[in-house]
């Protein structure tokens, strides 16, 4: 295989059993073009894994019913929740926009952001780790999830407790 023109995807999957399957979605593939995908991970410290076998998949036309593809702007609640650790979110996004995923404490404050940029129509996961900007673990209490895409916005709440 050539791998030049590698691409990678950074981010944190949903929490899983050990030994579950583990799904992602790639968007702006060509169509009619078969792509080669191969995975590696890390954890936190980062220790990295040995490449898996690598897969293929041949990309084809499909219209926005079959994608699933959201009629409007949605913001799942944390799952779990509450959490003493991560947690995952589920948004979608009915159009092509600008994204923002935050967390805020209950007085406003920005704990971080989770997404940030413009993202093609689909569905979804982000995950939050129940730490702030700076990698400290937050404190026990409620949060808000703030979903901003263009013009439209969404909250969740979320609460940790240690």
């Amino acid at each position: 295989l050539n791998w030049d023109g590698t691409g990678y995807i950074v981010g944190e999957p949903g929490p899983v059993d050990g030994g579950q399957p583990q799904s992602f979605r790639v968007a702006n593939l060509g169509v009619g073009y078969t792509y080669y995908f191969a995975m590696k991970t890390s954890d936190e410290w980062p220790n990295w894994s040995t490449i898996s076998n690598t897969t293929f998949a041949q990309t084809s036309l499909v219209s926005g019913a079959e994608l699933n593809l959201p009629a409007r702007l949605e913001l799942g609640p944390g799952n779990p929740n509450p959490t003493n650790a991560a947690t995952r979110i589920d948004y979608a996004l009915p159009a092509e926009t600008a994204v923002t995923l935050d967390v805020h404490d209950v007085g406003g404050r920005r704990v971080t952001t989770l997404v940030s940029g413009t993202l093609p129509a689909g569905r979804y996961q982000a995950v939050w780790n129940g730490r702030d900007e700076s990698g400290r673990d937050v404190v026990s209490g409620v949060y808000f999830i703030r979903l901003v895409a263009g013009r439209e916005s969404r909250n969740q709440k979320v609460m940790i407790r240690r």
